[in-house]
C-alpha cells in the first residue's frame, strides 16, 4: 500500500479526475443542455431534439425490475421476507428505476450498505460515483481492496454521521474521505486522519454497477458518450433547418431602387416602390432543398438508433397490428434486446451482490436468519411478450413421453424449476392433490392437471 495520505492519492489521480469531468457532461447531455455547437461558438436560439435522453430512458424502460429469490425452505422465505421489508423502507424499488437512467447516463452506479444503529435496521443509499475512488488488485481489475467515498459536510452534519465518535476540527465545511478496506474503517478530515478503526461489518459496504464495462477495466461505460458527436450534429442540422424555415417568404429583393429609405419591413407595411424597380421574395425552398435536408437529419436519426442499438419502433412506437406476435415483435426489437441482455448480466451480479450484503448485515446486526448456505438469485420478466403457444404445446408433449419434469420446466424459461416444482409440490399437498393429479386422500377432490 502507497505511503501517501489517501487524500491525496485521490487529488492526484488523473483518471478519477477525468471520470468526474465526463460524468458532468454526461448528465448535461442527458437534460439537452448542448449549448456548445462543433466551433464552439454558443448559440442563443438553438433547436435540440434530445434524441440523447430518449435513448436512455427507453433502454432503462427495457431493462425492468428484478426479484430476488433465496430458494425454497423455511430460511429462504425468511430472507426473502426481511429483504422485502428492507426494499420497502428504502424504497429500493424507485431508487433503482433511477438508478438504472444514471447508471446509463454516467456509466456506473454505487450503493452502499449499512446498518443504522438508532433505528435498528439496513440502509441502502445510492452514491454519486464521482465521489467513489477504488483500488484494486493488481492482477485482477475486478477484485476490490479499498473503497473510498469523498463528500463534503458542515457542522452539524457530524453527529448523524458519526455519533461522537468524530467532532469537527474547524472551519464550516470540511472534506471527508471515509475509506473502507475488508479489515479497516478510516476517516480523513481534509488531509488529516481522524478515525482509524477496525472494519465493524468485516466486509465492504459498496456495491458498484457498472453499465457495460470496456475490456480489462473496473469502470463502466456511459450510453450518452457515443452519441454526443451525432447529439450535436443533429442539432446544428435541426438550427440550420428551423432558420431556413423561419426566413422562407420573410426576405424580399429590391431591384431597381437607389435606396431603401421608407421600405421598412412590418407586419402590414405597404411600400411605394420607385418606377422601374420591383420586389421580390427570395425563395429558399426552391427545388428540392427541403427534401434533401429531410434525407439529411432522417440519415443522422437512423444512425443515433443504430448507435444506441435502439430500434425506432422500440422508442417511438410504430404502426404495429393487434395480431402481431410476440415472435415478430421480438425480432424487431432484436438490437434493444440483446443490449438489455447484456445490461441484466452486471445487474443481476450486483443486485445479488446487494441482496446478500443486506442479508449478512441483518444476521449481525438485526436478529435476521442465517445465511450460510442460502445464494439470492435474480429473476427477470421477460421485456416483451413472447409467442409461447407451440413452445407450451411441445413441453406438454415431452411431459406425457416421459422426459424429466426440471428439464421441461427449464426449456420454457422456468429459471429454479426445483423451487417450482417444491412450491407445486406444497400447494398439491394442501389441496389433497399428487403431482400425477390424482386425490391423494380419495375424497373427490378435483384433480389437477400435471406440471
Amino acid at each position: 500500500m502507497s505511503a501517501t495520505p489517501l487524500p491525496q492519492r485521490i487529488t492526484s489521480n488523473n483518471a478519477m479526475a477525468t471520470r468526474g469531468k465526463d460524468v458532468l457532461e454526461q448528465r448535461a447531455y442527458y437534460r439537452g443542455e448542448q449549448a456548445i455547437n462543433r466551433t464552439g461558438v454558443r448559440r442563443r436560439h438553438r433547436a435540440a431534439r434530445n434524441m440523447t435522453r430518449l435513448m436512455v430512458d427507453t433502454v432503462a424502460s427495457y431493462v425492468g425490475r428484478a426479484t430476488i429469490s433465496w430458494g425454497d425452505d423455511d430460511v429462504a422465505t425468511e430472507l426473502e421476507a426481511r429483504l422485502a421489508a428492507v426494499e420497502s423502507a428504502e424504497r429500493l424499488e424507485q431508487k433503482d428505476a433511477e438508478t438504472e437512467t444514471a447508471c446509463a447516463v454516467d456509466g456506473d452506479s454505487v450503493w452502499k450498505v449499512t446498518f443504522d444503529d438508532r433505528e435498528k435496521r439496513v440502509r441502502v443509499a445510492q452514491v454519486d460515483p464521482r465521489g467513489v475512488y477504488v483500488e484494486c488488485r493488481r492482477d485482477d481489475p475486478t477484485e476490490v481492496e479499498l473503497v473510498a467515498q469523498q463528500y463534503t459536510i458542515g457542522a452539524a452534519d457530524y453527529p448523524a454521521l458519526f455519533g461522537s465518535a468524530l467532532v469537527p476540527a474547524g472551519g464550516e465545511r470540511s472534506r471527508i474521505t471515509e475509506a473502507w478496506t475488508a479489515e479497516s474503517w478510516q476517516v480523513w478530515e481534509n488531509n488529516i486522519l481522524r478515525l482509524d478503526e477496525p472494519n465493524p461489518y468485516g466486509l465492504l459496504p459498496y456495491v458498484v454497477s457498472p453499465n457495460v464495462r470496456a475490456p480489462f477495466e473496473f469502470w463502466g461505460t456511459s450510453d450518452v458518450r457515443q452519441l454526443m458527436a451525432l447529439q450535436d450534429e443533429l442539432n446544428e442540422a435541426e438550427t440550420d433547418t428551423d432558420g431556413i424555415m423561419a426566413l422562407a417568404g420573410n426576405i424580399v429583393v429590391i431591384t431597381g431602387a437607389d435606396s431603401s429609405e421608407g421600405l421598412a419591413v412590418a407586419p402590414g407595411q405597404v411600400w411605394e416602390l420607385p418606377p422601374d424597380s420591383k420586389a421580390e421574395v427570395l425563395e429558399l425552398l426552391a427545388g428540392n432543398h427541403i427534401g434533401q435536408r429531410k434525407i439529411h437529419l432522417d440519415h443522422l436519426r437512423d444512425t443515433i438508433y443504430a448507435l444506441a442499438q435502439v430500434p425506432g419502433i422500440a422508442a417511438l412506437g410504430g404502426d404495429l397490428k393487434t395480431g402481431v406476435s410476440g415472435l415478430a415483435l421480438q425480432i424487431q426489437l432484436g438490437p434493444v434486446l440483446r443490449l438489455v441482455a447484456r445490461k441484466r448480466l452486471t445487474r443481476g451480479t450486483a443486485y445479488a451482490q446487494r441482496a446478500r450484503l443486506i442479508a449478512v448485515l441483518d444476521e449481525r446486526f438485526g436478529g435476521g436468519p442465517a445465511v450460510l448456505g442460502h445464494e439470492p438469485s435474480v429473476l427477470w420478466q421477460e421485456p416483451v411478450p413472447g409467442d409461447r403457444a407451440e413452445q407450451l404445446t411441445a413441453a406438454e408433449t415431452e411431459l406425457r413421453l416421459g422426459r424429466d419434469r426440471e428439464a421441461v420446466l427449464r426449456s420454457i424459461g422456468v429459471e429454479d424449476p426445483g423451487a417450482e416444482l417444491a412450491a407445486r409440490k406444497r400447494q398439491d399437498a394442501a389441496l389433497g392433490v399428487t403431482l400425477t393429479g390424482e386425490p391423494s386422500n380419495g375424497r373427490g377432490t378435483d384433480p389437477q392437471p400435471a406440471v
